[in-house]
């Protein structure tokens, strides 16, 4: 330990005697620039439920269970943000970044009039099962019968 130490101070000298400080590092790099913060590549995703058969989604090899998690790298967060790529595409292909069982598959398909031919599940925050539903029409109340006429038999003297 005590050999070590003294060799490694020479050594830095030397290394410091041999290099001058201009010549370290090159002009541009002696400012210190910020790297800007890099945007979330991908979302929480959309999930499949079903592809239909001979659908765009299903040449391009979307299967259910699979998660859409971006579109032409931009992040997927639920069914609401792929609608816009879809309805947008004008007939061009979207490639599909899928989260399949945790692996990350890239995809390209064409929508077909503004669709691929998958299903998704719908989360309802406000919906139960037993929701009644809308009201039934009003019963109109039962007319009011008039009373009988009676007339009374004709006196007699």
């Amino acid at each position: 330990m005590n050999k070590i130490l003294p060799a490694g101070a020479i050594l830095l000298a030397l290394i410091n005697a041999s290099v001058p400080a201009s010549a370290a590092a090159p002009k541009h790099a002696t400012r210190y620039q910020q790297a800007p913060v890099q945007q979330q590549w991908f979302g929480s995703g959309a999930p499949i439920a079903g592809v239909d058969a001979d659908s765009p989604a299903a040449k391009a090899g979307l299967r259910p269970g699979d998660v859409i998690v971006g579109i032409n790298g931009r992040p997927i967060n639920n069914q609401s943000d792929v609608d816009p790529f879809l309805a947008g595409s004008g007939g061009h292909p979207l490639a599909l970044d899928v989260n399949r069982g945790g692996t990350l598959v890239r995809l390209r398909a064409t929508p077909q009039q503004g669709k691929l031919g998958y299903s998704y599940w719908t989360l309802c925050f406000f919906c139960s099962t037993d929701d009644p539903g809308p009201p039934p029409p009003p019963i109109p109340d039962p007319p009011i019968p008039t009373p009988p006429v009676i007339i009374p038999p004709p006196i007699t003297n």
